[in-house]
Protein backbone atom coordinates (compact mmCIF):
# COMPACT_ATOMS: atom_id res chain seq x y z
CA UNK A 1 0.00 0.00 0.00
CA UNK A 2 1.33 3.42 -0.94
CA UNK A 3 0.84 6.15 1.63
CA UNK A 4 1.34 9.74 0.62
CA UNK A 5 1.12 13.13 2.28
CA UNK A 6 0.27 16.41 0.57
CA UNK A 7 0.67 19.95 1.84
CA UNK A 8 -1.35 22.46 -0.16
CA UNK A 9 -1.58 19.83 -2.94
CA UNK A 10 2.22 19.42 -3.06
CA UNK A 11 3.62 15.97 -2.27
CA UNK A 12 5.84 15.97 0.84
CA UNK A 13 5.92 12.20 1.45
CA UNK A 14 5.41 8.89 -0.36
CA UNK A 15 6.09 5.61 1.35
CA UNK A 16 7.74 4.06 -1.74
CA UNK A 17 9.70 7.13 -2.87
CA UNK A 18 12.74 9.18 -1.92
CA UNK A 19 10.51 11.97 -0.55
CA UNK A 20 10.73 11.11 3.13
CA UNK A 21 9.41 12.12 6.51
CA UNK A 22 10.73 10.60 9.72
CA UNK A 23 8.32 8.40 11.71
CA UNK A 24 5.06 9.64 10.14
CA UNK A 25 2.33 8.45 12.52
CA UNK A 26 -1.42 8.92 12.18
CA UNK A 27 -3.83 8.61 15.13
CA UNK A 28 -7.56 8.86 14.55
CA UNK A 29 -10.52 8.27 16.85
CA UNK A 30 -14.28 8.67 16.60
CA UNK A 31 -15.61 12.01 17.93
CA UNK A 32 -12.05 13.30 18.08
CA UNK A 33 -10.07 15.51 15.69
CA UNK A 34 -7.20 13.04 15.54
CA UNK A 35 -3.59 13.91 14.75
CA UNK A 36 -0.74 13.31 12.31
CA UNK A 37 2.82 13.68 13.60
CA UNK A 38 6.15 13.51 11.81
CA UNK A 39 9.69 14.86 11.69
CA UNK A 40 10.96 16.68 8.61
CA UNK A 41 14.71 16.44 7.88
CA UNK A 42 16.54 19.72 7.19
CA UNK A 43 17.26 18.77 3.55
CA UNK A 44 13.55 18.38 2.76
CA UNK A 45 12.41 20.71 -0.02
CA UNK A 46 9.41 21.81 2.06
CA UNK A 47 11.33 22.29 5.32
CA UNK A 48 10.65 26.03 5.64
CA UNK A 49 7.16 25.98 4.14
CA UNK A 50 5.13 24.44 6.95
CA UNK A 51 3.31 27.38 8.54
CA UNK A 52 1.27 26.84 11.72
CA UNK A 53 -2.52 27.04 11.19
CA UNK A 54 -2.12 27.82 7.47
CA UNK A 55 -1.24 24.75 5.36
CA UNK A 56 -3.78 22.11 4.35
CA UNK A 57 -2.28 18.68 5.10
CA UNK A 58 -3.79 15.53 3.56
CA UNK A 59 -2.90 11.87 4.17
CA UNK A 60 -3.82 9.25 1.57
CA UNK A 61 -3.97 5.47 1.75
CA UNK A 62 -3.71 4.54 -1.90
CA UNK A 63 -6.18 6.89 -3.56
CA UNK A 64 -8.38 7.31 -0.50
CA UNK A 65 -8.11 10.41 1.66
CA UNK A 66 -8.02 9.12 5.26
CA UNK A 67 -7.09 12.32 7.12
CA UNK A 68 -6.91 16.05 6.54
CA UNK A 69 -6.05 18.90 8.86
CA UNK A 70 -3.60 21.70 9.58
CA UNK A 71 -0.25 22.07 11.37
CA UNK A 72 -0.35 23.67 14.81
CA UNK A 73 2.28 25.79 16.48
CA UNK A 74 3.51 22.69 18.34
CA UNK A 75 6.77 22.64 16.35
CA UNK A 76 10.22 21.80 17.71
CA UNK A 77 13.69 21.24 16.24
CA UNK A 78 16.13 18.64 17.60
CA UNK A 79 19.93 18.76 17.68
CA UNK A 80 20.07 17.38 14.12
CA UNK A 81 17.70 20.12 12.91
CA UNK A 82 14.90 17.64 12.32
CA UNK A 83 11.67 19.57 12.65
CA UNK A 84 8.84 17.87 14.61
CA UNK A 85 5.40 18.85 13.35
CA UNK A 86 1.98 18.17 14.85
CA UNK A 87 -1.08 18.27 12.57
CA UNK A 88 -4.57 18.35 14.08
CA UNK A 89 -7.56 16.91 12.27
CA UNK A 90 -10.19 19.03 10.54
CA UNK A 91 -12.77 18.59 13.30
CA UNK A 92 -10.57 20.93 15.34
CA UNK A 93 -11.41 23.79 12.95
CA UNK A 94 -14.62 24.16 14.95
CA UNK A 95 -12.51 25.30 17.91
CA UNK A 96 -11.78 28.53 16.03
CA UNK A 97 -15.29 29.96 16.21
CA UNK A 98 -17.74 31.12 18.85
CA UNK A 99 -21.51 30.61 18.99
CA UNK A 100 -22.99 33.86 20.22
CA UNK A 101 -26.04 33.94 22.53
CA UNK A 102 -29.21 32.56 21.02
CA UNK A 103 -32.10 30.51 22.37
CA UNK A 104 -34.78 28.30 20.82
CA UNK A 105 -37.77 26.83 22.67
CA UNK A 106 -38.24 24.35 19.83
CA UNK A 107 -35.95 23.87 16.86
CA UNK A 108 -35.46 20.96 14.47
CA UNK A 109 -32.19 19.17 15.21
CA UNK A 110 -31.23 19.44 11.54
CA UNK A 111 -31.86 23.20 11.56
CA UNK A 112 -29.88 23.59 14.78
CA UNK A 113 -26.90 21.71 13.37
CA UNK A 114 -27.07 23.69 10.13
CA UNK A 115 -27.14 26.89 12.20
CA UNK A 116 -24.00 25.88 14.10
CA UNK A 117 -22.20 25.18 10.83
CA UNK A 118 -23.44 28.41 9.22
CA UNK A 119 -22.30 30.47 12.22
CA UNK A 120 -18.92 28.77 12.04
CA UNK A 121 -18.54 29.35 8.31
CA UNK A 122 -19.22 33.07 8.71
CA UNK A 123 -16.12 33.40 10.92
CA UNK A 124 -13.46 31.47 8.96
CA UNK A 125 -11.67 31.34 5.63
CA UNK A 126 -13.12 29.22 2.79
CA UNK A 127 -10.73 26.31 3.42
CA UNK A 128 -12.02 26.00 6.99
CA UNK A 129 -15.72 25.87 6.10
CA UNK A 130 -18.05 22.86 6.09
CA UNK A 131 -21.25 21.65 4.53
CA UNK A 132 -23.63 19.36 6.44
CA UNK A 133 -23.25 15.90 4.96
CA UNK A 134 -24.96 12.81 6.29
CA UNK A 135 -27.76 13.44 8.79
CA UNK A 136 -29.46 10.54 10.65
CA UNK A 137 -32.92 9.81 9.29
CA UNK A 138 -34.23 9.02 12.78
CA UNK A 139 -33.68 12.65 13.81
CA UNK A 140 -35.21 14.35 10.77
CA UNK A 141 -38.40 15.37 12.62
CA UNK A 142 -36.97 15.74 16.10
CA UNK A 143 -37.23 19.14 17.79
CA UNK A 144 -35.24 20.24 20.84
CA UNK A 145 -34.69 23.16 23.17
CA UNK A 146 -31.23 24.71 22.74
CA UNK A 147 -29.38 27.72 24.12
CA UNK A 148 -26.05 29.14 22.96
CA UNK A 149 -23.88 31.31 25.17
CA UNK A 150 -20.39 32.03 23.75
CA UNK A 151 -19.28 28.40 23.54
CA UNK A 152 -16.90 27.29 20.81
CA UNK A 153 -18.61 25.52 17.94
CA UNK A 154 -16.69 22.37 18.85
CA UNK A 155 -18.13 22.46 22.39
CA UNK A 156 -21.64 22.81 20.98
CA UNK A 157 -21.16 19.93 18.56
CA UNK A 158 -19.75 17.73 21.31
CA UNK A 159 -22.25 18.44 24.10
CA UNK A 160 -25.44 19.34 22.21
CA UNK A 161 -25.19 16.86 19.35
CA UNK A 162 -22.86 13.89 19.89
CA UNK A 163 -23.12 13.54 23.68
CA UNK A 164 -26.76 14.61 24.03
CA UNK A 165 -28.19 12.64 21.11
CA UNK A 166 -25.62 9.92 20.41
CA UNK A 167 -23.72 9.01 17.28
CA UNK A 168 -20.44 10.19 15.86
CA UNK A 169 -19.24 13.36 14.14
CA UNK A 170 -16.83 12.77 11.26
CA UNK A 171 -15.28 14.97 8.60
CA UNK A 172 -14.62 14.10 4.96
CA UNK A 173 -13.53 15.95 1.87
CA UNK A 174 -14.80 15.32 -1.66
CA UNK A 175 -13.71 17.49 -4.60
CA UNK A 176 -12.36 20.11 -2.17
CA UNK A 177 -15.73 20.37 -0.37
CA UNK A 178 -15.48 19.62 3.36
CA UNK A 179 -18.42 17.80 4.92
CA UNK A 180 -19.44 17.26 8.53
CA UNK A 181 -21.24 13.92 8.82
CA UNK A 182 -23.35 12.85 11.78
CA UNK A 183 -23.31 9.05 11.79
CA UNK A 184 -25.35 6.78 14.06
CA UNK A 185 -24.42 3.47 12.44
CA UNK A 186 -21.76 2.19 10.07
CA UNK A 187 -21.71 -0.15 7.11
CA UNK A 188 -19.83 -3.43 7.42
CA UNK A 189 -16.56 -3.55 5.46
CA UNK A 190 -15.42 -6.51 3.43
CA UNK A 191 -12.26 -7.18 5.42
CA UNK A 192 -12.66 -9.34 8.54
CA UNK A 193 -10.46 -9.24 11.60
CA UNK A 194 -9.89 -12.93 12.16
CA UNK A 195 -7.67 -15.07 14.37
CA UNK A 196 -5.21 -17.06 12.26
CA UNK A 197 -5.54 -14.71 9.27
CA UNK A 198 -4.77 -11.08 10.09
CA UNK A 199 -4.78 -10.77 13.90
CA UNK A 200 -1.16 -10.31 14.97
CA UNK A 201 -1.89 -9.45 18.61
CA UNK A 202 -5.07 -8.86 20.57
CA UNK A 203 -6.03 -7.26 23.89
CA UNK A 204 -9.61 -7.55 25.10
CA UNK A 205 -11.19 -5.47 27.88
CA UNK A 206 -14.74 -5.11 29.18
CA UNK A 207 -16.14 -2.16 31.11
CA UNK A 208 -17.88 -3.05 34.37
CA UNK A 209 -19.48 0.29 35.28
CA UNK A 210 -23.01 -1.13 35.04
CA UNK A 211 -22.16 -4.65 36.09
CA UNK A 212 -24.88 -7.16 36.85
CA UNK A 213 -25.19 -10.92 36.64
CA UNK A 214 -28.99 -11.28 36.68
CA UNK A 215 -31.55 -9.15 34.86
CA UNK A 216 -35.22 -8.64 35.70
CA UNK A 217 -36.94 -7.46 32.50
CA UNK A 218 -40.22 -5.57 32.90
CA UNK A 219 -42.76 -4.94 30.19
CA UNK A 220 -45.56 -2.36 30.15
CA UNK A 221 -47.53 -1.67 33.32
CA UNK A 222 -51.11 -2.94 33.08
CA UNK A 223 -53.59 -2.10 35.87
CA UNK A 224 -50.69 -1.32 38.18
CA UNK A 225 -48.84 -4.59 37.50
CA UNK A 226 -45.76 -4.92 35.28
CA UNK A 227 -45.55 -7.65 32.68
CA UNK A 228 -42.79 -10.17 33.52
CA UNK A 229 -41.27 -13.26 31.91
CA UNK A 230 -42.32 -15.73 34.64
CA UNK A 231 -44.89 -17.49 32.45
CA UNK A 232 -42.35 -18.24 29.70
CA UNK A 233 -39.21 -18.66 31.81
CA UNK A 234 -39.87 -21.63 34.08
CA UNK A 235 -41.54 -19.48 36.71
CA UNK A 236 -38.54 -17.12 37.08
CA UNK A 237 -38.88 -13.38 36.52
CA UNK A 238 -35.13 -12.96 35.90
CA UNK A 239 -32.41 -14.14 33.52
CA UNK A 240 -29.03 -15.31 34.80
CA UNK A 241 -25.92 -14.33 32.87
CA UNK A 242 -22.98 -16.79 32.82
CA UNK A 243 -21.15 -14.74 35.49
CA UNK A 244 -23.93 -15.53 37.99
CA UNK A 245 -22.45 -18.99 38.55
CA UNK A 246 -19.08 -17.49 39.47
CA UNK A 247 -19.98 -14.27 41.29
CA UNK A 248 -23.50 -14.90 42.48
CA UNK A 249 -26.59 -12.91 41.55
CA UNK A 250 -26.22 -9.14 41.20
CA UNK A 251 -29.62 -7.90 40.05
CA UNK A 252 -30.57 -5.09 37.70
CA UNK A 253 -33.94 -4.06 36.24
CA UNK A 254 -34.60 -3.01 32.66
CA UNK A 255 -37.92 -1.79 31.27
CA UNK A 256 -39.21 -2.46 27.76
CA UNK A 257 -42.42 -0.62 26.94
CA UNK A 258 -42.81 -1.73 23.33
CA UNK A 259 -43.63 -5.42 23.90
CA UNK A 260 -47.04 -7.08 23.85
CA UNK A 261 -46.37 -10.57 25.22
CA UNK A 262 -44.11 -12.18 27.85
CA UNK A 263 -42.44 -14.18 25.06
CA UNK A 264 -41.54 -11.00 23.21
CA UNK A 265 -40.31 -9.48 26.48
CA UNK A 266 -38.00 -12.46 26.99
CA UNK A 267 -36.69 -12.11 23.45
CA UNK A 268 -36.06 -8.38 23.91
CA UNK A 269 -34.30 -8.97 27.22
CA UNK A 270 -31.92 -11.53 25.71
CA UNK A 271 -31.17 -9.14 22.85
CA UNK A 272 -30.48 -6.38 25.35
CA UNK A 273 -28.07 -8.55 27.34
CA UNK A 274 -26.15 -9.54 24.21
CA UNK A 275 -26.04 -5.92 22.98
CA UNK A 276 -24.92 -4.58 26.36
CA UNK A 277 -22.08 -7.07 26.56
CA UNK A 278 -20.85 -5.98 23.13
CA UNK A 279 -21.27 -2.30 24.04
CA UNK A 280 -18.94 -2.77 27.01
CA UNK A 281 -16.36 -4.67 24.93
CA UNK A 282 -13.22 -3.05 23.60
CA UNK A 283 -10.65 -4.95 21.55
CA UNK A 284 -7.25 -3.59 20.55
CA UNK A 285 -5.78 -5.52 17.64
CA UNK A 286 -2.48 -5.36 15.81
CA UNK A 287 -3.84 -6.30 12.42
CA UNK A 288 -2.18 -7.14 9.12
CA UNK A 289 -3.89 -5.36 6.22
CA UNK A 290 -5.36 -7.97 3.86
CA UNK A 291 -5.95 -5.09 1.45
CA UNK A 292 -2.21 -5.10 0.72
CA UNK A 293 -2.41 -8.57 -0.81
CA UNK A 294 -5.99 -8.52 -2.12
CA UNK A 295 -7.49 -5.19 -3.15
CA UNK A 296 -11.02 -6.61 -3.06
CA UNK A 297 -10.80 -6.08 0.70
CA UNK A 298 -11.63 -2.57 1.94
CA UNK A 299 -8.84 -1.22 4.18
CA UNK A 300 -9.40 -1.13 7.93
CA UNK A 301 -10.67 2.44 8.31
CA UNK A 302 -12.06 4.47 11.19
CA UNK A 303 -15.83 4.12 11.48
CA UNK A 304 -16.15 0.99 9.36
CA UNK A 305 -17.72 -2.05 10.95
CA UNK A 306 -15.68 -5.22 10.73
CA UNK A 307 -16.52 -8.82 11.44
CA UNK A 308 -14.35 -9.86 14.39
CA UNK A 309 -13.93 -13.61 14.62
CA UNK A 310 -11.62 -15.39 17.05
CA UNK A 311 -12.65 -18.73 18.52
CA UNK A 312 -9.94 -18.72 21.26
CA UNK A 313 -11.23 -15.37 22.50
CA UNK A 314 -14.94 -16.11 22.13
CA UNK A 315 -15.46 -13.32 19.58
CA UNK A 316 -17.92 -13.40 16.69
CA UNK A 317 -19.59 -10.05 16.04
CA UNK A 318 -19.76 -7.03 13.76
CA UNK A 319 -18.20 -4.10 15.64
CA UNK A 320 -17.09 -0.60 14.59
CA UNK A 321 -13.48 0.52 14.40
CA UNK A 322 -13.34 3.38 16.93
CA UNK A 323 -9.61 4.15 16.86
CA UNK A 324 -6.74 3.61 14.41
CA UNK A 325 -3.01 4.13 14.93
CA UNK A 326 -1.00 3.89 11.71
CA UNK A 327 2.71 4.09 10.96
CA UNK A 328 3.02 5.19 7.35
CA UNK A 329 6.60 3.94 6.96
CA UNK A 330 5.85 0.26 7.49
CA UNK A 331 2.06 0.22 7.21
CA UNK A 332 1.63 -1.29 10.69
CA UNK A 333 -1.87 -0.64 11.91
CA UNK A 334 -3.32 -0.95 15.40
CA UNK A 335 -7.10 -0.77 15.52
CA UNK A 336 -9.41 -0.49 18.50
CA UNK A 337 -12.72 -2.20 17.88
CA UNK A 338 -15.80 -1.93 20.04
CA UNK A 339 -17.86 0.98 21.25
CA UNK A 340 -17.06 4.38 22.66
CA UNK A 341 -18.03 4.84 26.28
CA UNK A 342 -21.67 5.82 26.60
CA UNK A 343 -22.21 8.73 28.98
CA UNK A 344 -25.12 9.57 31.22
CA UNK A 345 -27.02 12.84 31.22
CA UNK A 346 -25.46 13.74 34.56
CA UNK A 347 -21.95 13.36 33.11
CA UNK A 348 -22.86 15.50 30.12
CA UNK A 349 -24.42 18.27 32.20
CA UNK A 350 -21.78 18.06 34.91
CA UNK A 351 -18.87 18.66 32.55
CA UNK A 352 -20.63 21.08 30.25
CA UNK A 353 -21.05 23.81 32.85
CA UNK A 354 -22.47 26.41 30.48
CA UNK A 355 -25.98 27.78 30.18
CA UNK A 356 -27.02 27.25 33.80
CA UNK A 357 -26.20 30.63 35.38
CA UNK A 358 -28.85 32.41 37.43
CA UNK A 359 -32.40 31.23 36.91
CA UNK A 360 -31.90 29.93 33.36
CA UNK A 361 -33.85 26.78 32.61
CA UNK A 362 -32.23 24.30 30.24
CA UNK A 363 -34.11 21.44 28.65
CA UNK A 364 -32.53 18.20 27.51
CA UNK A 365 -34.46 15.68 25.48
CA UNK A 366 -34.25 12.46 27.47
CA UNK A 367 -36.80 10.43 25.54
CA UNK A 368 -35.44 6.87 25.25
CA UNK A 369 -35.01 5.43 21.77
CA UNK A 370 -37.62 2.93 20.65
CA UNK A 371 -36.98 -0.48 22.15
CA UNK A 372 -34.25 0.73 24.48
CA UNK A 373 -33.92 0.01 28.16
CA UNK A 374 -34.46 2.75 30.72
CA UNK A 375 -32.35 1.44 33.57
CA UNK A 376 -31.07 4.79 34.95
CA UNK A 377 -33.27 6.49 37.51
CA UNK A 378 -33.64 10.21 38.07
CA UNK A 379 -32.48 9.76 41.67
CA UNK A 380 -28.95 9.01 40.53
CA UNK A 381 -28.92 12.16 38.44
CA UNK A 382 -30.14 14.33 41.33
CA UNK A 383 -27.39 13.04 43.58
CA UNK A 384 -24.71 13.66 40.96
CA UNK A 385 -25.63 17.27 40.21
CA UNK A 386 -26.12 18.86 43.63
CA UNK A 387 -27.71 22.29 43.17
CA UNK A 388 -29.35 21.53 39.83
CA UNK A 389 -33.09 20.87 40.10
CA UNK A 390 -35.04 18.79 37.61
CA UNK A 391 -38.59 18.63 36.37
CA UNK A 392 -39.23 15.52 34.28
CA UNK A 393 -42.11 16.06 31.87
CA UNK A 394 -44.51 13.58 30.36
CA UNK A 395 -42.94 14.05 26.93
CA UNK A 396 -39.58 12.84 28.26
CA UNK A 397 -37.82 16.20 28.38
CA UNK A 398 -35.95 17.24 31.49
CA UNK A 399 -35.93 20.87 32.64
CA UNK A 400 -32.75 21.74 34.53
CA UNK A 401 -32.55 24.76 36.87
CA UNK A 402 -29.68 25.94 39.07
CA UNK A 403 -30.66 27.01 42.59
CA UNK A 404 -28.85 28.64 45.50
CA UNK A 405 -28.10 27.12 48.91
CA UNK A 406 -31.63 27.94 50.09
CA UNK A 407 -33.09 25.94 47.20
CA UNK A 408 -34.32 29.05 45.38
Amino acid sequence: MIYKVLSDNVGIYESDDDVILINPTLSTELNSAGSFQFKMPPNHDYYDQIIPWVNDIEVYEGNELIFFGRPTNDISIDMYNNKSIYVEGALAYFNDTIQRPQEWDSILLRTFLETLISNHNAQVAPNRRFVLGHFPSEFEEKTVYRILNYETTFECLSTMIANAEGGFLMTRKVNDVQYLDWITDFEVGTQPVQFGINIVDINQTSAKDTYFTSLIPLGPEISGVYMTIKDVNNGLDYIDLPDAQTYGRIFAVAEFDDVETPAKLLEKANEYIAELQLQNLTITVDAAELHYVDNTYIPLLLGKKVHVYSTPHGLDANLPIVKVNLNLDNGSKQVTIGNLERRTLSEIVGEEGQGYAGDKVVKFDATPMAGSSRAVTSAGIFEALGNLRFTINEDGTIHVREVNDQGQ
